[in-house]
C-alpha cells in the first residue's frame, strides 16, 4: 500500500487573509495528513511486516510487484534482470548491474515515485511480475529473476540463478533477494552405469575380444564405438560407446563441463585415460579383452534386445582383434578379486551453474558438407577458444545441369529463383550465329544473334503512285487498261514512291521497273527517268524543297517487239537511296521523229513499280 506523504510545514491563518472555508480549513487538512500519514506507517506496522525504502525515485517502466535494481548513473531503482557482462579488462565474465536485486516495488505514487520493500512480507499482487496474481498453491515456491524480461520472475531456475522472493500462495510474498557470485557456483552429480551391453553378444571366450551379433540403442548400456547412434563421434581408439539415449537422467545434464574432470570408477577403482574417458560427446571404453569390459565376464544372450531394436548389426567392435591380453592367467581363467558376474561402474563430475551447455557455446565446427567454415583468430581451423566464422563459395561445380529455372537475385534470406532460356535451337528459316558460347547437342548457349531467313527478305517491292499525267492517256486492249504514251508528241508523266523507315537491307538501293505494252512491232524508244530525292525530317524542322529539284536518272531498257499487243519488262538504273525518303521521279518519251524515238506506234504501261536491294 501506498503512504499518505508527510506535510513538513504547518500553514496557520496569519492576519490579513480572507476569512473563507478553504483559509479556515487549511490547517486542520494539514494536521489531518499528518495523522493519515502517522495511521498509514501504523497500519504497516501492524498487517506488514519489512525494511522498506518510502517514495522513492522509480524509473518510469517499473510496476508494482517487479523486482528491482540500483541505476546509479540515472539515481533510480529501475527493472532487474538476471544477466552477466563480459568484463574485457578483465577477460572474464562478470554479473551485470541488473543482477544485483536489492528489492521489489511494492506501490508507485506517481509514474517516478513509490516504494521498495527490501526484505519482508507483506501480500500483494504479482501480476505484473509472474503474469499471475500468485494466489493459489500453484502459484507458490521460490522465485528467480529472469534471465530473459527485465522486472519478471520465474520459478524455472536460469544459469544465472539469482533468488529473489518465496511466494507463499495466499497473496504473500516473502521478499529476500539474495545477490551472489553464481558464476562461481557448480553442482556434485554422481550415477551409477548401465554395466552391460545394449544388444546380444557372441559367446566369450579368453584371449578374444567380445562380438556384437545384434545392437539395440533403445536399450541401456554400451554400444560399439562405431554404431550409428554416436553419428561418428567416437574418439579414435574407442571400441565401446556408453548409450546416453536409454538413460535420460544422465542425459538431461550432459555434457559435463569441465568433460575432463569426470571421474570412471569400476568396481570401486578408478579408471585410468587408456580403459575409460569422458568428452563432450559421450563415454567411451578403449579395452575390448575378456574380463575388461564395462560388463561382468559372462554375460546370457539378451532375448529381449532384437525385438525392441531400434537399430541391429552384427559386426564385431571396429578396433577387436584376434587375440588380446586379458590379464594375468589366475584371472583369465576366473581367480580375480572380485565377482565375475557382477561389475558396478560409477561416474562422478562436477558442473558449473553459470557454464552450462545451455548458456554457453563449448565448441563449434561445421556440419560435414557445409561451406561455413570455423577459424581461430589467426585464420587457420578451430574449434574452441575465439572463433569466426566464414563462409567459402570456392565448392564444386556441377557442369551443364539441365533445367531452366535459376536463382536471380537474394532478397534478405530468400533466394528467389525463376525461369530462363536454357538454350535455343534453330528453326525453319532461322539462323542462330553464337558471338559468345558454345554449341552442345545442336542446343545454342551464351550470347547469341538471331538472323531470321525470310524468303526475299533482301528485296523489297514498293508500289508507285502517279502525281500527274502530261499528254499521257488511258487506253485499253481486250479490256485490259494501260496507260499510253503517243507517237505523236512528247509525253510524260510523274510518279512517287514511299520509302520505308526502317530497311531489312544494308546499303539500300532503288530500281524501278516498267510493264511496256506493244502497239506494234519495233523497238522501243528511249524514255528518260529524272528524280527528286526529299530526305526525311523530323518534327517541326524545316527543309527546302527548292534544295531537291529533278535531275537525271538515267533510261529504261530499250527492247524489241515483234507484233503488237506483246508486253515485256524493263529495268532503270540503281539509285542510292535513304531509309524515309519520298521519291519523286518523271518518266519522258520524246516522241517519234525526235532523238532517240524511232517507234512508230503508241507505247503503253501496263504496270510499273520499285525494288529495293542491297547494292
Amino acid at each position: 500500500m501506498s503512504v499518505t506523504p508527510w506535510v513538513s510545514r504547518l500553514s496557520p491563518i496569519v492576519d490579513g487573509e480572507e476569512v473563507r472555508a478553504r483559509i479556515a480549513n487549511r490547517l486542520p487538512n494539514q494536521m489531518g495528513q499528518r495523522t493519515q500519514h502517522l495511521k498509514d506507517l501504523l497500519d504497516l506496522l501492524e498487517n506488514y511486516s519489512g525494511i522498506y525504502a518510502r517514495n522513492v525515485a522509480l524509473d518510469p517502466a517499473v510496476l508494482a510487484g517487479q523486482p528491482v535494481y540500483w541505476d546509479e548513473l540515472n539515481l533510480r531503482y529501475a527493472q532487474a534482470k538476471a544477466a552477466v557482462s563480459f568484463d574485457s579488462t578483465t577477460g572474464g565474465f562478470t554479473l551485470s548491474k541488473s543482477a544485483y536485486a536489492v528489492g521489489v516495488c511494492s506501490a508507485k505514487s506517481s509514474s517516478t515515485r513509490g516504494d521498495v520493500i527490501m526484505k519482508g512480507l507483506l501480500p500483494l499482487d504479482m501480476t505484473n511480475a509472474i503474469g499471475t496474481s500468485g494466489e493459489t498453491p500453484a502459484e507458490a515456491g521460490a522465485y528467480y529473476l529472469s534471465g530473459t524480461a527485465a522486472g519478471k520472475l520465474t520459478k524455472q531456475k536460469p544459469p544465472v540463478g539469482i533468488f529473489c522472493a518465496y511466494l507463499r500462495g495466499d497473496g504473500y510474498l516473502h521478499v529476500d533477494p539474495a545477490p551472489r557470485e553464481v558464476l562461481e557456483s557448480h553442482v556434485h552429480y554422481a550415477f551409477s552405469l548401465f554395466a552391460q551391453p545394449a544388444g546380444d553378444l557372441a559367446t566369450p571366450s579368453t584371449g578374444t575380444p567380445y562380438v556384437f551379433v545384434s545392437t539395440s540403442d533403445a536399450l541401456p548400456g554400451w554400444l560399439p564405438a562405431d554404431h550409428v547412434s554416436f553419428n561418428g563421434l567416437a574418439p579414435a581408439g574407442a571400441v565401446f560407446g556408453y548409450n546416453l539415449k536409454a538413460h535420460p537422467e544422465l542425459q538431461a545434464v550432459w555434457p559435463p563441463l569441465p568433460a575432463n574432470n569426470a571421474y570412471i570408477e569400476m568396481d570401486g577403482v578408478g579408471l585410468a585415460p587408456g580403459v575409460g574417458r569422458v568428452d563432450v560427446n559421450g563415454i567411451w571404453w578403449f579395452v575390448n579383452c575378456y574380463g575388461k569390459a564395462p560388463w561382468p565376464n559372462i554375460i546370457p544372450p539378451s532375448s529381449s534386445s532384437s525385438s525392441s531394436s531400434s537399430s541391429s548389426s552384427s559386426s564385431s567392435s571396429s578396433s577387436a582383434a584376434a587375440t588380446c591380453d586379458s590379464g594375468p592367467t589366475l584371472e583369465q581363467v576366473g581367480f580375480i578379486f572380485r565377482d565375475p558376474l557382477l561389475r558396478s561402474l560409477h561416474l562422478y563430475f562436477a558442473k558449473m551453474v553459470f557454464k552450462t551447455n545451455s548458456a554457453l557455446v563449448t565448441s563449434l565446427s561445421a556440419a560435414t558438407g557445409s561451406p561455413i567454415r570455423v577459424l581461430g583468430c589467426t585464420g587457420q581451423p578451430a574449434t574452441v577458444g575465439d572463433l569466426q566464422l566464414a563462409l567459402d563459395l570456392a565448392m564444386t561445380m556441377q557442369e551443364n545441369a539441365a533445367g531452366y529455372k535459376a536463382f536471380k537475385s537474394v532478397s534478405g534470406t530468400v533466394f528467389q529463383r525463376g525461369p530462363i532460356v536454357e538454350g535455343l535451337i534453330p528453326g525453319t528459316d532461322m539462323t542462330i550465329d553464337v558471338v559468345e558460347g558454345e554449341t552442345i547437342a545442336g542446343f545454342k548457349y551464351g550470347k547469341l544473334r538471331l538472323t531470321p531467313s525470310i524468303p526475299g527478305r533482301n528485296l523489297l517491292e514498293l508500289g508507285i503512285d502517279l502525281v500527274a499525267l502530261n499528254s499521257v492517256r488511258e487506253e485499253q486492249l481486250n479490256d485490259i487498261f494501260y496507260l499510253s504514251l503517243p507517237q505523236d508528241r512528247a509525253s510524260s508523266f510523274v510518279g512517287r514512291l514511299l520509302v520505308p523507315d526502317s530497311l531489312l537491307v544494308t546499303t539500300p538501293e532503288l530500281e524501278l521497273w516498267l510493264m511496256l505494252l506493244s502497239r506494234a512491232a519495233g523497238t522501243t524508244p528511249t524514255l528518260t527517268l529524272e528524280v527528286s530525292k526529299l530526305p526525311k525530317t523530323v518534327d517541326c524542322t524545316e527543309k527546302a524543297l527548292s534544295d531537291y529539284p529533278f535531275v537525271t536518272w538515267g533510261s529504261p531498257d530499250v527492247c524489241t517487239f515483234t507484233a503488237s499487243g506483246n508486253y515485256v519488262r524493263v529495268t532503270g538504273p540503281a539509285l542510292t537511296i535513304v531509309a524515309g525518303d519520298t521519291i519523286f521521279f518523271r518518266l519522258t518519251r520524246p516522241g517519234f521523229g525526235n532523238p532517240g524515238d524511232s517507234y512508230a506506234a503508241d507505247l503503253g504501261i501496263l504496270r510499273m513499280g520499285a525494288t529495293i536491294q542491297s547494292a
